[in-house]
């Protein structure tokens, strides 16, 4: 008997099977998470921006004058809210108002 007769004999034939068109849920999934996750970079830029016009406003009255103290917690509230969104990917309509 050959030692190395198992390296001659052929072995089994590997099937590659064409490429298969996506079933319909599929594509509909694959479009609704699009959808769900350009919302959220939507709703994580609205926030940015809402974040930014306060804080302009928020220097605005700092030069009027008004209380640093007050407006340093707003400040805080903003940073708190944007990391929520950036940890749990959504966005809580309570930490926003």
């Amino acid at each position: 008997m050959d030692p190395n007769k198992h390296l001659t004999q052929p072995g089994p034939v590997p099937v590659v099977l064409p490429a298969q068109q996506p079933s319909a849920a599929y594509q509909v999934l694959d479009l609704v998470l699009k959808v769900i996750a350009t919302g959220a970079l939507v709703g994580i830029l609205v926030v940015l921006a809402l974040a930014m016009t306060k804080l302009n406003k928020i220097h605005n009255d700092l030069d009027d004058g008004v209380s640093r103290l007050y407006y340093l917690s707003q400040i805080s509230e903003y940073i708190y809210t944007i990391s929520n969104i950036i940890a749990n990917g959504r966005i809580e309509v309570e930490a926003i108002s």
